[in-house]
């Protein structure tokens, strides 16, 4: 049986009935429980003809919020939008309960026979100078994924481009206000190239990006963001990822943002990230992206989440379009 089957069950609020698709055609599958990551959350693999997908119960249903589970089908949208690599995710239910599916990056063909690493696992083999559990340094990172490829006699070139890929991840979270991208939401497929028999790395598809665009408040708060701007352009003014710049570069532009030392950081890295920046502020629609999710769950998305999302973004590409502005007036 192939996992595709799983759409056919979808209910009129657009979420996958997974207990009546085992009733009716799944009660043989394989399943096996998932126990890394959080434990407040019931997460289980199942085995189908054509890979594994993975459900996961939505952990923040009981503080207050509503919108975690389809702001990961709105994010998988947004980083196709400028062509970067994501999971895959659907809406899905079980036993009453709200939650999502992915299907596992490893299946797929060119990943087939590599091996995930989390950044934490990278991290944890050298020294870092500032890094807790959910903040840590970029530079840290850097050192991390080199001290790993120099290790596993990956080749300088390819892991230069693995840092920019990684950087223009960093990019891509400011602009989406992704807030839960610390360390072990990071990971790098490690393997060895069918062609050439050398080791290769790169990064993973992104995953666990339920806390972007600020979906963590509550009905209440997007509600108050939607009717003022003021307090939109505050909420979104809060929402920092969990990357940190190097002190001396802190101190550099101390007067700034940690959103503004992150992005004009990033930006002097590399051009192609320079380059990747434009592209976030001219191709990233948030109105596209709802428009995309809707059509594929065949409902409407509530309107309160809607009309935040718009008044977020609005505010968070201000946000970014000013930092860039001062970035090429400094330069």
């Amino acid at each position: 049986m192939n996992k595709e089957e799983l759409l056919n069950y979808r209910d009129a609020d657009g979420y996958i009935d997974y207990d009546r698709f085992e009733s009716e055609k799944g009660k043989n599958l394989k399943t096996i429980d998932e126990d890394r990551g959080s434990s407040s959350r019931n997460k289980k693999w199942v085995f189908f003809d054509n890979g594994t997908v993975m459900l996961r119960d939505d952990q923040f249903e009981n503080d207050g919020t509503k919108f975690t589970t389809y702001q990961e089908l709105i994010f998988e949208e947004l980083a196709k939008q400028v062509n970067f690599p994501v999971a895959h995710y659907d809406l899905i239910k079980r036993g009453n309960k709200r939650g999502i599916m992915t299907y596992n990056v490893l299946d797929n063909e060119d990943n087939k026979g590599m091996t995930m690493y989390s950044l934490r696992d990278f991290m944890d083999q050298i020294e870092c100078k500032d890094d807790n559990k959910f903040n840590y340094n970029i530079a840290d990172a850097y050192s991390a994924i080199k001290n790993f490829s120099k290790e596993s006699g990956i080749e300088k070139e390819q892991y230069a481009k693995v840092m920019v890929d990684f950087t223009k991840m960093q990019v891509l979270d400011l602009f989406l206000s992704s807030t839960d991208r610390h360390a072990e939401n990071i990971s790098f497929l490690y393997g060895v190239d069918k062609v050439s028999k050398k080791p290769v790395i790169k990064l993973a598809p992104l995953y666990d990006n339920e806390l972007s665009c600020g979906s963590d408040l509550t009905e209440e708060e997007m509600i108050m963001c939607s009717e003022d701007f003021r307090e939109a352009k505050q909420k979104a003014a809060l929402q920092q990822t969990c990357a940190t710049v190097p002190y001396e570069d802190a101190m550099k532009d101390r007067n700034s943002t940690p959103n503004s030392q992150l992005l004009k950081f990033c930006m002097e890295i590399d051009d192609e990230v320079e380059e990747f920046v434009g592209d976030c502020l001219e191709k990233i629609n948030i109105i596209d992206a709802v428009n995309k999710v809707q059509d594929r769950i065949n409902t409407k998305l509530p309107y309160n989440y809607v009309d935040y999302l718009l008044a977020n973004f609005s505010e968070k590409k201000k946000e970014m379009n000013k930092i860039v502005n001062d970035f090429y007036q400094v330069i």
